[in-house]
């Protein structure tokens, strides 16, 4: 019976999560997060991960399989001629009946042979599409080219993942997402093969990433956000039928963002910004808006949509809410990153700065955005408050190239880990869902940390 399901999965918090089966024992592993809400996504990536043969759950099995085997190996009687026996009967049974390809397939690739035999095995064989927008799809097979589907799949009023999205009524993601990411495979479309999306190969996908890489102008971490949408829609295809050969991110070129972290600001640089004699911003929503990222944690869209209503008081003392983010792009709120609706305790310090403030608006409506604009329904710029910060920091002597607005963020956790805060506070405290986003948040150097070092050698150097 252990054969008929591969995985089982649950939400936590809204997030799916997946819990996959040891392949030899049947047991259940150690659950992870497929980060995303969305249940159709999550499919595709459970699927990614358990037919991926360099996926992180395939690489555990193989490494368990090799360790276990030869434990059998070593502790049993059998000879060198009983494994060679066994072993050509196991391979004569695989390879009856197989193709040229299959026995290639497991001559380069041993591992990739039998999860492939599997997933034919296990996997409903294609059929025509019932779903009228995968059909659509499968109906321009002949001349659809790769290119041609990136374009159709990313346009937000024609794609075929929106349509099915919505068709089986579930959340759709926002439509200056696809708009953005339309522009970037747009802008480098000249880059990408003729090919037609029926033949689209790993190496066509890859070549495509990699020309924009030769052209040296833009970051790892840029590229990934081209590869990203490139994979989900190779994954998308393949998943519906629409094409035979699996792409996933594992297969393609590897690029790292870790040279492209934020960094993080320190102590003395935070008591010069925060000046209590001086507002080396120039403006109180500047100072205030500044102010609310680092004390709060919080994500500058959740900032910029607070609104007058949202500051609070109660018996412990003043709260601001934090349940809604706002968009810049579309010019409208909406959920917070994570859907979390949550509370953040301020110091009556900064709440009656905020009242003070709030006392500045002109509209005089409780609903209105704290730090208001010249337009009653928008709050202000992001880009009038980016350009404000960049040139405060160059004035201060403070400028470093990471440094950015999101930078309080990373440095309000990494100074609260310092203090002894779990991972468990801190995904708490940040409204957080994925505990490795958040420990990227934590892996700055600080101070303490280096300090760390020094104690670990006094503790070794202490036994001997």
């Amino acid at each position: 019976m252990r054969n008929l399901k591969k995985w089982y999965t649950y939400k936590r918090d809204g997030i799916v999560y997946v819990q996959f089966k040891d392949r030899i024992t049947g047991k259940k592993l150690t659950a992870k997060s497929t980060g995303t809400r969305n249940v159709l996504l999550a499919d595709e990536i459970i699927r990614e991960w358990y037919y991926d043969v360099d996926s992180f759950f395939n690489r555990g099995q193989r490494e368990k399989a090799k360790n276990e085997l030869e434990e059998i190996i070593t502790a049993s009687i059998l000879n060198g001629q009983d494994i060679k026996d066994v072993f050509t009967k196991v391979m004569s049974s695989f390879f009856a009946g197989a193709s040229s390809e299959d026995s290639m397939m497991f001559i380069e690739n041993g591992s990739q042979f039998f999860i492939a035999r599997e997933q034919k095995q296990t996997e409903t064989p294609k059929k025509a599409s019932k779903h009228s927008e995968i059909q659509e799809v499968m109906d321009m097979l002949d001349t659809l080219t790769f290119k041609d589907y990136l374009f159709l799949f990313w346009d937000y009023e024609k794609s075929p993942y929106i349509k099915q999205l919505k068709n089986s009524k579930s959340e759709v993601p926002y439509k200056e997402l696809f708009n953005r990411i339309l522009k970037s495979i747009n802008h480098y479309s000249y880059l990408l093969d003729d090919v037609l999306l029926k033949d689209v190969t790993k190496e066509n996908a890859d070549n495509f990433l990699k020309e924009i890489k030769a052209l040296g102008k833009l970051k790892d971490s840029s590229i990934i956000q081209i590869k990203s949408p490139l994979v989900q829609a190779l994954r998308f295809a393949h998943k519906n039928g629409i094409i035979d050969t699996l792409i996933t991110g594992d297969m393609l070129t590897s690029f790292s963002a870790k040279n492209d972290e934020k960094e993080i600001f320190t102590e003395q640089e935070l008591q010069t910004i925060f000046d209590k004699k001086k507002n080396y911003f120039e403006n109180e929503a500047f100072l205030l808006i500044n102010k609310l990222l680092f004390l709060t944690g919080g994500r500058i869209g959740e900032v910029m949509a607070l609104h007058i209503n949202d500051l609070k008081q109660n018996l412990k003392g003043y709260y601001l809410s934090f349940d809604k983010n706002y968009n810049f792009e579309g010019k409208y709120l909406k959920c917070t990153k994570t859907k979390r609706k949550d509370v953040c305790p301020i110091s009556n310090e900064l709440a009656e700065e905020l009242l003070e403030f709030i006392k500045t608006n002109p509209y005089k409506n409780k609903n209105g955005f704290i730090f208001y604009s010249e337009k009653r329904t928008e709050p202000l710029n992001y880009d009038v408050i980016n350009h404000n910060f960049h040139k405060t920091m160059e004035k201060l002597g403070i400028k470093r190239k990471r440094l950015t607005l999101h930078s309080y963020r990373h440095t309000f956790t990494s100074l609260l880990q310092d203090a002894g805060f779990s991972d468990a506070d801190l995904l708490f405290l940040t409204r957080h869902d994925d505990i490795n986003q958040l420990r990227r948040y934590g892996g700055h150097i600080t101070p303490k940390k280096e300090e760390k070092k020094r104690q670990a050698m006094d503790i070794i150097n202490s036994y001997i």
